[in-house]
This record gives structure tokens, sequence and C-alpha cells, in this order.
């Protein structure tokens, strides 16, 4: 977890400076991110509060798409009260992008899924996430959020299928996608085959969980 320490001081740092040459919004945006990486859901929620507070300069369908992700995650209770036809529809439009805003939209879709599934909307948490698939469906980051979402519905066979789609699209080095897999296998009594995940895929001192005594500390039941 050492490299999240270090990416949330330097997003701290960032905020702090509130450089008007900045876009402030993508940086509370990737410090929430961070926090929550850190399992620190507190300090995250006020963080995606503050993003609220600045103009997303996104634009078009993926501005909104995040705009409502730092709602649901600070809690922003005039806001959730009415979230949900509001994420219906955001769903529904992200296939009528230009392939030019698809990587945005596939980034801003998984993340609105996780946000939905940290609150127990599974179904809606399902949708976005698959229509991040659909929308790019060579994504590798997109396949493990659609694996993560089986995964926390309870779905672990599809979860896994997921999760070696992400590897093969490019996901060998994404530390957050081996631990996902490994879980899932040692949940389902797949032991052998966790010993196995660990070997194929190429962390290195880049990767936020890079030694085996992490990897099991994340991946133990």
């Amino acid at each position: 977890l050492g490299c999240y320490r270090e990416a949330a001081d330097f997003f701290e740092a960032a905020a702090e400076r509130d450089d008007p040459k900045v876009n402030m919004a993508l940086i509370y945006r990737l410090y929430g991110d961070t926090l929550l990486k850190l399992n620190r859901k507190a300090d995250a929620a006020k963080v995606f509060g503050l993003e609220m507070a600045y103009d997303l300069r996104a634009g078009g369908i993926s501005n909104k798409i995040n705009e409502t992700t730092a709602a649901i995650y600070s809690n922003h209770k005039q806001f959730i009260a009415n979230y949900m036809p509001r994420v219906e529809f955001l769903i529904d439009q992200a296939l009528e992008v230009s392939s030019s805003e698809r990587n945005g939209i596939t980034t801003a879709l998984s993340r609105l899924s996780n946000a939905l599934l940290s609150t127990g909307a599974s179904k809606l948490a399902l949708e976005a996430a698959r229509q991040a698939v659909q929308v790019s469906s060579k994504d590798d980051g997109a396949h493990k959020t659609l694996g993560m979402v089986y995964e926390g519905t309870a779905m672990s066979a599809m979860a896994r299928v997921e999760f070696r789609s992400a590897f093969l699209l490019g996901g060998d080095r994404d530390a957050e996608l081996l631990t996902e897999w490994v879980s899932s296998l040692k949940k389902s009594g797949f032991i052998e085959a966790a010993a196995r995940t660990i070997g194929i895929f190429h962390l290195d001192s880049q990767n936020c969980l890079t030694t085996d005594s992490e990897i099991a500390q994340r991946t133990t039941n």
C-alpha cells in the first residue's frame, strides 16, 4: 500500500496549492479515489465533496457521471435523494458518445459502478459496469470493475471470467486485479489455482503491492 500513501500525499499537496491553472476537480477526484484504496472512506467523502465545488472540466456526459459519483461518495443527501433516475439516464446515454470520448466514459462508468456498489445499489452497479465494457470492450479496467461487481454480488464464476479477460487485455501489472482474482479463487476453494495466478503477474516497484507478503495479506480470507 506504500504507493497509495505516496499518491495521497502528492494529491493532498496539490490540493493545498489550489493552482488556478490546474484542473482541481480532477485533483480531488484522484485524491478521493486514492483514499478509498487506503480504506479512508470518511476522508474520501470530504474530498469528493470538495470535488463537487469545482467546475468539472471533462465536459459532456463523463462530466455528469463523475459529478454523480462524487455526490454518491460524499453522501450529498439532497443530490442522493434524486440520483436513481439520473444514474439510469446517464448509463443509457453512455453508448451515444463519440469514439474520442470512449476512454473517459469507460473510466467514469467504472467509477460510478464502484460507487453504486458501495451503497448497495447492486443492480445499477452491474448495469454501469456492463455498459463500461460495452462502450470499450478492450479496456482491461472495465472488465476488472465488472468482475468486482460480479464478485460483490455473489457471482464468483462470472467474476473470474472478467478478471481473466482483464488480465489478457493488459492487466498483468495491475496489483488490484491480482488481489481481487486471487481472493475470488481462494473463497471458492481453488487454492492451487490462486497460487498459480500470483505467478503469472508481472509486478515491479511501480506497483502498489509488490511482495508476496503484501499480496498474501490482501488475499487471505
